[in-house]
């Protein structure tokens, strides 16, 4: 609630006595560096989502919040790896695109958009998402080559 009435000063130390009081909670550093962020505080939010990583490496708002983070300081690649930690191939995709989309990054979100609605499956209720941004950015998704899926082959008997 303090965050949202840009009170960051008292959400910071609020999410601080979360992540004590529950002996380091990863989601709790998560929510402490997306504050730390909003109050322009950088450094310190990319040391607490660190922090909430090393405690638990699986855990996605750290991944995700500091992969977002990372992708509107353009650190594309490391933004990548965190996500890709814990969300598939699409979604990090998407994620970069709504970065760049922000930034008024136009052509780079095209470029991720695409990338995302090439990996979502038809059928995919996030697939839909994408392509409500892509005519958003001015891309006609009917336009982009169709998904093909490749189904393997069962093995053969000797």
């Amino acid at each position: 609630m303090y965050a949202k009435q840009k009170r960051y000063g008292e959400a910071i130390d609020a999410w601080n006595r979360y992540v004590r009081a529950t002996n380091d909670d990863a989601t709790g550093y998560a929510n402490l560096g997306f504050c730390l962020e909003l109050a322009g505080r950088t450094e310190e939010a990319e040391i607490a989502y660190r922090k909430g990583i090393k405690r638990d490496p699986t855990n996605a708002p750290c991944r995700v919040n500091y992969g977002l983070l990372l992708a509107r300081h353009d650190r594309i690649n490391e933004a990548m790896l965190e996500m890709q930690a814990v969300l598939p191939e699409a979604q990090v995709h998407y994620n970069l695109a709504s970065v760049y989309e922000g930034m008024g990054r136009r052509e780079q979100a095209k470029a991720e958009y695409r990338k995302a609605w090439s990996a979502f499956l038809p059928g995919n209720e996030y697939r839909r998402l994408v392509e409500i941004k892509l005519n958003a950015v001015g891309v006609d998704p009917k336009s982009l080559a169709p998904v093909v899926t490749v189904t393997p082959a069962a093995p053969k008997t000797p």
